[in-house]
């Protein structure tokens, strides 16, 4: 089996478009600068009174300069403003910064070149914060560390091979350095776009139906805990079961907003025990956040340990619930499995208790999207296929399947009997 480390991380879509899109900075401002710096000790000798080594070290300190004035407020833009946005913004910089140089290069002036070589100063000192500011955002707290040293191997390396292709472009001709730097800024630039984090990517992808969908079941939850909750007032503590919970984030909103889970005592499970830990952890912070007094408890188990438990009457400690519910779960179980898990859940509850699971209708209008992309794949149901998964023979008050306001979650709901 692999043994996780950070070169794993040049793998995910959160942390490699960023990776090389700082490694091809890092790049082409070494491929410029020293392509410049030979172009001034062989070739600039004649079209100034200035001596080679003069030019050199000129153009050294033109380039350093922006880093010494202008690096505290390059810290004070990447804190104030959104930092996929800002490298966006640098990288078309950059992209104009090189078209100066090609300018420069063709015009055979020192002028516009060191002026070239000063913004391509700007733009690196502009980036520099930024490219450490956003890997809070995209990485994990265990993962920093490693995708801190990447971003340093990487930009040791784009210096080398900057320092090493800049003599041999520039033995080619200046034509061929400006091509490669004007290439190389507008095709990282692209891939940024892209492949990076985008607003109207996100905003697209956000507002596709199984995402709203997705943000519509939370919804749907948190009401019908807040009115079971308050239904039962009269009658004590609401007690709720929430299978294969995941993060909860239901649950997480209703300690936030709600007060009426101060009424409620709820068990969580999930077969994962890192899941557990992540929602344990965020929700006794939301419960604090919201002053709540709510009873949380917490088990590790899975489908197949219920079900099997369940065969050997062993589920006595998953009883006399007022609400149970699971969602998002049967998207992955075959209809005999969750026929089984819906028998089982009906008798974890009282009489006149509910029990309410979810699954993605088959309408859904991003189904070939989202298994031939993103290869993601559910099982998807209709309303029959929904209401098959009530037990025959069994005592209920009320069972109804609806609909969120996009038609690609349904939610099966049954109400059994009293007595």
């Amino acid at each position: 089996m692999h043994a996780p480390n950070q070169f794993d991380l040049l793998r995910e879509r959160r942390f490699a478009p960023f990776f090389w899109t700082q490694f091809a900075g890092a790049l082409n401002d070494n491929l410029f600068k020293n392509a410049l710096v030979i172009f001034l000790a062989f070739q600039a000798a004649g079209m100034t009174g200035a001596d080679a080594n003069t030019l050199v070290n000129l153009a050294g300190a033109v380039f350093i300069a922006p880093f010494v004035l202008l690096s505290a407020t390059a810290g004070q833009l990447a804190d104030k403003y959104e930092k996929s946005r800002l490298i966006r913004q640098v990288k078309l910089l950059e992209i104009a910064v090189m078209a100066v140089a090609l300018y420069g290069f063709w015009q055979r002036d020192l002028i516009v070149l060191f002026a070239a070589l000063g913004l391509m100063g700007v733009q690196s000192t502009l980036f520099g914060p930024v490219k450490y500011a956003i890997l809070p955002q995209h990485l994990r707290r265990e993962e920093l560390t490693g995708g801190n040293g990447l971003v340093e191997m990487g930009t040791f390396v784009a210096i080398l091979l900057g320092t090493i292709a800049a003599g041999f472009l520039a033995s080619i001709g200046t034509g061929t350095v400006s091509a490669a730097v004007i290439g190389i800024a507008t095709v990282t630039f692209v891939v940024w776009l892209v492949l990076g984090p985008s607003p109207a990517l996100n905003y697209a992808l956000l507002n596709t139906e199984p995402v709203v969908a997705h943000r519509n079941r939370i919804d749907f939850l948190v009401g019908k805990l807040r009115s079971e909750c308050v239904r039962r007032a009269a009658c004590g503590k609401t007690r709720v079961l929430n299978l294969a919970c995941g993060p909860a984030l239901e649950i997480l909103r209703f300690l936030r907003e709600c007060p009426e889970s101060d009424l409620a005592e709820i068990d969580l499970l999930d077969f994962n025990a890192e899941t557990l830990e992540y929602t344990r952890e965020s929700l006794a912070e939301a419960r604090t956040a919201g002053g709540r007094r709510t009873e949380l408890r917490y088990f590790q188990r899975s489908v197949h340990q219920l079900l099997r438990a369940a065969t050997q009457g062993g589920v006595d400690e998953f009883s006399g619930y007022d609400f149970v519910y699971c969602a998002g779960l049967f998207d992955y179980l075959s209809q005999r499995v969750c026929k089984r898990m819906v028998e089982l859940f009906c008798t974890m509850v009282k009489p006149g208790g509910k029990v309410v699971v979810t699954n993605v209708a088959t309408r859904n209008p991003r189904k070939a999207w989202m298994e031939y992309v993103m290869e993601w794949n559910l099982i998807y149901r209709d309303e029959n296929e929904m209401m098959d998964l009530v037990p025959e023979g069994l005592k209920v008050k009320d069972t109804t399947v609806g609909a969120d306001a996009t038609g690609v979650n349904l939610m099966l709901e049954i109400e059994l009997a009293h007595g």
